[in-house]
């Protein structure tokens, strides 16, 4: 029974990924996530994972807690596999800005916007909180009181940090800061895989937070304002480089240099510190001492810090494009650039006011709310998926298809998701809603296709009779 249990929540954590994949957690990325026309099919996959790959990692690191007889590694092997069949399916078929422009026209203007309203309301009302509690459950462990300090000023960071840079800077931001980190990550998971009676680099922690010794050094706080503004002046430099050079290859080197360079810099300052006990990085001494002595917690918080700020920009930039091109810009066509420059920069504003005000509600969240918000969105976010992968698959999707198939879809979704979390419905039938409302989604938009062509073939031949 229990590995059922375990398989059902691996499956649910799986398709929860899959669709804030699909649906935009990085909106304005999806150019570069899926479409690479200049670099090769190598580089462009690894530009494709350095952004997704550590939405992986966070979701296995929150859901971890709750759901620990899950295997982590099994779970990672499923999101790469899925995230390599979506990257090649997609590779070379896309080339839009957000996910309402993935199947161009298709969804209409007053569809479009309705997507458009959904996303934003996804973004507040489930991606933010999720990042915001997962994160502050590992701040609030690691540093106690000053957690929220840190929170606030992360997040006021990241919302001036899209501001005056621009959004396609931090977009570029986003992607080293997440080359340099998954390859970090990835050295303290082998190693710890590695090691006799652990199970993951996840447990590392957990034993590592409980130890008690959980006092930050302020030196690391010196670091992590290294790190930062380190990574501040690669990446000023590495986007100077992407906006003057006409030389695709030269970006790309760019790009992944600047992750190189941020990859050798942390190994550089964790392995000179010889008064905190080792000399190279090939030492255990190295994933001893920072891992489960973790009043050394520079390393630890600058990764947490990094991510955090990753994600929040990425939600950041979602909201504001979303809410500027999709729907203010739709409403009001003829509008002036000073005009989007305000909206974008309200959004932002107001996405970075809301973050803040939600950040003290951590300790009333529990795992019965968590679920509900998941629940809820792998459910309403069916039908977008499956009009995207209808858009890829089939040219002409008519805008009474879509608009039908969105709604119903829709008030079956809000419906089944109120059932399971007010607990009329039990957790477990999440996956088997979700299948039913894919195929309700694909018999819809197939159904009344059919009819569309029946109706205008009808209609033209009326007219040439008539004629």
């Amino acid at each position: 029974m229990k590995t059922d249990f375990s398989l059902i929540n691996t499956i649910i954590l799986t398709i929860f990924y899959v669709l804030v994949l699909f649906t935009g957690l990085i909106q304005s990325g999806v150019k570069s996530f899926f479409h690479s026309s200049h670099s090769g099919w190598l580089k462009s996959m690894l530009s494709f994972f350095a952004i997704s790959v550590p939405f992986v990692l966070i979701i296995c690191f929150y859901f971890g807690r709750f759901f620990q007889e899950i295997n982590y590694l099994y779970l990672l092997l499923i999101n790469i596999c899925i995230i390599l069949t979506i990257y090649f399916f997609v590779h070379n078929k896309t080339n839009y800005r957000s996910i309402p422009e993935l199947i161009g026209d298709k969804f209409g203007k007053k569809n479009r916007r309705l997507v458009a309203v959904f996303l934003i309301i996804s973004n507040y009302g489930l991606k933010l909180p999720v990042v915001i509690f997962a994160f502050a459950w590992f701040f609030n462990m690691a540093f106690g009181a000053q957690s929220f300090l840190i929170l606030v000023s992360l997040i006021t960071f990241s919302g001036v940090f899209i501001t005056i840079r621009g959004l396609s800077s931090s977009i570029r931001t986003g992607s080293v800061i997440g080359l340099s980190l998954i390859i970090a990550t990835l050295i303290l998971m082998i190693d710890s895989f590695s090691k006799i009676g652990t199970t993951s680099f996840i447990y590392l922690q957990d034993q590592a937070l409980q130890s008690g010794k959980l006092i930050p050094n302020p030196i690391f706080y010196i670091v992590m304002i290294f790190i930062v503004t380190g990574i501040w002046i690669i990446d000023t430099y590495s986007h100077q480089q992407l906006m003057i050079s006409r030389d695709t290859g030269y970006k790309t080197k760019a790009i992944y240099g600047a992750g190189i360079i941020l990859v050798l810099l942390s190994i550089f300052i964790f392995t000179t510190l010889k008064e905190y006990g080792f000399n190279n990085i090939a030492s255990p001494a190295y994933i001893e001492y920072i891992i489960n002595r973790v009043e050394t917690s520079g390393f630890f918080l600058i990764l947490l810090s990094s991510l955090f700020i990753s994600s929040l920009t990425s939600i950041f930039i979602s909201t504001s494009e979303i809410a500027t091109f999709d729907l203010y810009k739709s409403i009001k066509p003829n509008s002036a650039e000073n005009a989007l420059k305000l909206v974008s920069r309200l959004s932002i504003v107001l996405s970075v006011v809301f973050t803040i005000l939600i950040t003290p509600l951590f300790p009333e969240i529990n795992l019965r709310v968590i679920w509900a918000l998941v629940s809820f969105y792998i459910i309403a976010v069916t039908p977008i998926v499956t009009i995207i992968i209808a858009g890829l698959i089939h040219a002409k999707l008519s805008e009474n298809s879509v608009g039908i198939t969105l709604v119903t879809s829709w008030f079956l979704g809000i419906i089944a998701g109120i059932l399971i979390s007010t607990g009329i419905l039990n957790q477990a039938y999440t996956v088997f809603i979700f299948v039913a409302l894919f195929f309700y989604s694909i018999a819809c938009l197939f159904i009344i296709q059919m009819l569309n062509r029946k109706y205008f073939a009808a209609k033209l031949q009326y007219n040439s009779i008539s004629k």
